[in-house]
């Protein structure tokens, strides 16, 4: 169990807050029910500000992004509150990383690799939110202290996994770097085709049905001991720019390192750099299908 203090929780109450947060964010808010989905707030161009862990309780909705971009967002969405009915409330919680059945035996949650991803189960005093196999944990009272070490502040176990199976995140280092579909959001239920307009659609739907897209997130095996430094440019043989680092992280369990990088899809076998940093190679085998649905 690891603390993930790169993550904050928000709040968001108020008569009109599905209807605010339906004309922001990148996915369908009033489909949401006993699960969480991805959402992206992106700027007008489309290119993606923040990504979201979004779901709710009762009437209120519940924001999962990263510590390092959550003022600036919050900033920016309060810009556009204007006479609607809406609050953001920071949440002072504690946020956890749970593998597997860790805390089966005291709080009867199962969390085995056959647990539905993208589910939610809503306990008295805890949240988990179901990723397959591993689960955040959202501790209302504190129950779980004794369970974790606080020593692992930066959860580099956590973040490994997270890259492993090619999940996105957006930092400060990377915001405004990338369109939703280039993080995979397309294919991780991060964003309705179908629901009305917000902020940045015009430019993701014309991606989807006029353009073509040009980059994925791909897991990369990182061949040196270089840093790779999330939002760094990525390099071919022939100097020609192909893409950025989406994600870095070494894991203090694992061997070899791994990062995601945003990459054209016609260019990732020509041997890959991080500028100024390590060699790449794309892994061969990616944790879900790439083609666009």
């Amino acid at each position: 169990m690891e603390k993930l203090s790169h993550l904050k929780l928000v709040k968001v109450t108020g008569r009109d807050a599905t209807t605010f947060l339906q004309g922001q964010l990148t996915n369908d808010i009033t489909a949401l029910k006993e699960d969480w989905h991805y959402s992206a707030y992106c700027t007008p161009k489309g290119r993606a500000l923040a990504v979201f862990l979004v779901w709710r309780s009762n009437d209120d909705i519940f924001l999962l992004l990263e510590e390092s971009v959550k003022e600036s967002v919050l900033k920016r969405l309060k810009m556009y509150v204007m006479r609607s009915q809406v609050t953001f409330e920071d949440v002072d919680v504690d946020i956890l990383g749970v593998f597997e059945s860790e805390i089966v035996s005291s709080t009867h949650v199962e969390l085995s690799t056959g647990q539905d991803k993208h589910t939610a189960t809503i306990t008295q005093d805890t949240w988990f939110l179901h990723l397959g196999g591993r689960a955040i944990a959202i501790d209302f009272k504190g129950g779980f202290q004794s369970l974790y070490s606080g020593e692992d502040e930066k959860a580099k176990n956590w973040l490994f996994f997270d890259i492993q199976e090619c999940l996105p995140r957006v930092s400060n280092l990377s915001s405004e770097l990338f369109i939703p579909q280039m993080l995979n959001l397309d294919l991780l239920n991060g964003i309705s085709f179908k629901k009305g307009c917000y902020t940045g659609q015009e430019i993701i739907a014309r991606m989807k049905y006029l353009g073509k897209l040009k980059q994925r997130m791909f897991v990369c095996k990182v061949l040196s001991d270089k840093l790779a430094i999330i939002g760094a440019k990525v390099v071919d043989d022939d100097g020609k720019v192909v893409g950025n680092v989406a994600n870095s992280e070494a894991s203090s369990q694992q061997a070899n390192q791994h990062i995601t990088a945003v990459l054209r899809v016609d260019n990732i076998n020509n041997g890959l750099t991080v500028e100024n940093g390590p060699r790449l190679e794309v892994s061969k085998q990616q944790p879900y299908p790439l083609e666009q649905r």
